[in-house]
């Protein structure tokens, strides 16, 4: 969660906030102007999802009607070529970064005129794409293959590989633990995120820098309905991809020759040989004996059941996604028909802000509530349907 400065959040609060984004444009470290860039249609996306390595992207739109901030140069302020921009809300009287990007893409619109035998500009703008700075990590990818030195431990080689690159902040509920010997994947990015899933989860806060941070597994916040609540709209989706109810195992013994063991799941909606089907997820081993490899499948398939999860995607008031970040863990009150509130929590994997000059537009997330979370909701909403 974010840390809100006591005047924003009592404006937040308030019934119409004054909230707005604004942009600052940098490059090689300087500030380009002390004017903020003039920003129309803007938006920003952070995910959380495991598979996702650069985690924050955006996009703006700014008016350029005199023709001076549309780029050329390589070393202009909204270049492809290390330019920066910060991003930034304004509410209360009192300001919060929200993040530093890197821009990744620029397209300038101008509209000439013919006036006094001379080309005259009628107006323009830049569309400019935006990705969080972890894009510069994983476009830095090693030179040769790399191990961590003798004795490193998770933190220590996290440090390391970002290096003169950004800065890094421990959470101190951070458990550190001594790496085995290894060989880092070859992009950088990917060699960072690969150690901080030993320990937990990381992102980059609203300076630049990268966090890595324990998950919360309770609440954080909620967001609810009702004349009074943040909730604008939500939803539910599932996906068949989400689900495995069939583990194959396979590892070696002290000859090498292959051990292999199954674990399934026997009872409920996902049973193998019901409705469902068969779905498998394949796992290697590193058991050297035959039990050692069925206790790794029957680990793996319980692993599977406890992460799997149904996706909540919800619109609520952008206040909700000022102070909540991807990676937090929160609750939706889901409304029934028949006027009860369920509540879903789960970790948010995602979470986007949008607006224009007129100031925000509704917040979207996405919580991953776990299947055996929705299964109770679903039993109980069964049970509300047949004694309304």
């Amino acid at each position: 969660m974010r840390v809100v400065p006591s005047l924003m959040a009592d404006a937040l609060a308030g019934s119409a906030p004054d909230g707005r984004m604004v942009f600052h444009a940098f490059y090689d470290g300087r500030l380009a102007s002390v004017d903020p860039l003039p920003a129309g249609d803007w938006s920003v996306k952070w995910s959380a999802r495991s598979r996702t390595v650069v985690r924050g992207e955006g996009s703006l739109v700014a008016g350029d009607d005199v023709g001076s901030l549309s780029p050329w140069g390589l070393s202009d302020s909204l270049s492809a070529a290390g330019s920066m921009v910060s991003m930034v809300v304004h509410c209360g009287g009192e300001s919060l970064d929200l993040g530093r990007f890197t821009v990744v893409a620029n397209k300038p619109d101008e509209a000439l005129h013919r006036a006094h035998n001379r080309w005259v500009l009628s107006g323009a703008s830049v569309g400019v794409t935006l990705a969080e700075l972890s894009k510069l990590i994983q476009d830095d990818e090693f030179i040769s293959a790399e191990s961590p030195p003798s004795g490193a431990t998770v933190i220590s080689e996290i440090g390391r590989l970002l290096t003169g690159r950004v800065g890094v902040i421990i959470d101190p509920a951070i458990v550190d633990q001594t790496l085995p010997p290894m060989v880092h994947p070859e992009n950088r990015l990917e060699a960072v995120y690969a150690l901080v899933d030993m320990v937990g989860d990381a992102r980059f806060t609203g300076d630049g820098q990268f966090e890595v941070y324990a998950p919360a597994t309770t609440p954080q916040f909620t967001v609810r309905g009702g004349d009074m609540g943040d909730l604008v709209r939500v939803e539910r989706e599932q996906g068949r991809d989400n689900f495995y109810n069939f583990v194959v195992s396979t590892g070696k013994d002290g000859s090498g020759n292959e051990l292999k063991a199954y674990s399934r799941i026997v009872t409920g909606p996902l049973r193998d040989g019901g409705p469902f089907g068969r779905r498998v997820y394949r796992h290697n081993a590193v058991a050297n004996t035959q039990k050692g490899v069925q206790a790794d499948a029957d680990t793996t398939l319980a692993r599977l059941q406890r992460d799997s999860t149904v996706e909540i995607p919800f619109e609520c008031t952008p206040s909700t996604l000022i102070y909540a970040e991807a990676g937090d863990y929160g609750q939706v009150l889901y409304p029934a028909l028949d006027g009860s509130e369920y509540p879903l929590g789960g970790r948010l994997i995602e979470a986007s802000l949008s607006g224009g000059a007129a100031g925000f537009n509704p917040g979207r997330g996405v919580l991953a509530v776990r299947v055996q979370d929705v299964e109770a909701v679903a039993q109980q909403v069964a049970m509300s349907r047949r004694n309304p």
